[in-house]
């Protein structure tokens, strides 16, 4: 047990199931956004950087929920006091896992922006902006890793303060605030970013107002990030209990961010099931015309009237101002444009004969 005991004791109480909570309800929103993105994507057969840069950061977030809710069955989330050497050792050990884990998350959902960003408009000045913007990311990701791995010698002396020698932490809190301070500015950055630049393009009014508040949906991981940062502030034996807090807001801070990332092509998700319905209500209907009318020439009459009709419609989609960006918010480059074209055969027949 530790040996600096407040007197009295605070309550025996546990917040760990707030924690456990939370990591359930934002880590399968964040993994079924992934999921259908990843879908849409290889669908389309459009998967860039981007695609592969959040998919890490999803399984980095199912990794960081795993340690939280680890953490909470060693007994985080209750005072330091009621437990044993060893639950603590095993809470530290998890947190400090946990604290890269973020790192790493944090900077990969904020690289899949920029390249998507990069995907929509790839100009010379602001593909180096970019560029820079990333590379300090990395910089001001890898820093705070170091701070951690260099705090104590051995590393386990970080949890088993007792086994090592540690020197000051402030370097890893200060360096951690960098890593803060520079995330939220990026986060402004790829939330603005994007809005002007899809402002700008040949898009319907509804539409621009749709993206322009999904990518504003990120500024919300901005404030737990900079109250992430604020509550390491808090100087505390009671690590067990006043980090839980921390430790939450880090899980929602990491969710948020791939769940604004990912919210751009949900509307091609539903146009494609849209328009699968309507596919299968016209095959009832082909289907039951064709059993009505008994014959052969009246099936085939029909068939060619559903193509010119799914033909012609496909056209005034692709002719109406917007069309272009029906199958994802967010028009790319990369997607393949196709046209349909309506052969009258009996025309050809009489012209060659």
């Amino acid at each position: 047990m530790v040996s600096t005991r407040p007197d009295p004791l605070p309550p025996n109480v546990d917040i760990g199931p707030m924690m456990v909570a939370v990591a359930y309800v934002f880590i399968f929103p964040a993994l079924i956004t992934t999921a259908l993105r990843l879908w849409i994507r290889t669908r389309d057969r459009i998967l860039g950087w981007d695609d592969a840069a959040i998919l890490i950061a999803s399984l980095l977030a199912i990794v960081l929920s795993g340690l939280s809710i680890e953490g909470v069955k060693n007994g985080k989330g209750r005072h330091i006091w009621y437990l044993n050497e060893h639950q603590t050792a095993t809470i530290g050990m998890l947190s400090w896992i946990a604290q890269i884990d973020l790192f790493c998350a944090i900077c990969l959902i904020k690289v899949s922006v920029c390249l998507l960003v990069l995907r929509i408009k790839n100009t010379k000045m602001l593909r180096y902006s970019l560029y820079g913007v990333m590379v300090l990311l990395v910089i001001t990701t890898i820093i705070p890793i170091i701070a951690l791995c260099t705090e104590c010698k051995p590393v386990y002396g970080f949890w088993h303060r007792k086994l090592g020698k540690c020197h000051s932490p402030n370097f890893r809190i200060y360096s951690i605030y960098v890593q803060a301070s520079y995330s939220a500015a990026t986060d402004l950055l790829c939330s603005l970013l994007p809005i002007i630049i899809v402002w700008n393009l040949q898009m319907a009014l509804s539409k621009k107002i749709g993206v322009c508040v999904i990518m504003s949906m990120g500024l919300i991981a901005t404030a737990f990030a900079i109250v992430r940062a604020v509550s390491l502030s808090v100087t505390t034996v009671d690590t067990t209990y006043a980090y839980t807090y921390t430790g939450t807001w880090m899980m929602i801070e990491t969710n948020l961010g791939i769940i604004a990332t990912n919210l751009a092509p949900m509307r091609s998700v539903m146009h494609l099931f849209r328009r699968q319905v309507t596919q299968y209500t016209h095959n009832l209907s082909h289907q039951h015309s064709s059993n009505k009318a008994g014959t052969a020439e009246q099936n085939s009459s029909y068939g060619r009237r559903s193509e010119r009709d799914m033909a012609h419609a496909e056209e005034q989609r692709a002719a109406s101002p917007g069309g272009a960006s029906d199958e994802s918010e967010i028009p790319l480059k990369a997607i393949l444009q196709t046209r349909t074209y309506d052969v009258d055969m009996h025309s050809m027949r009489g012209t060659n004969s």
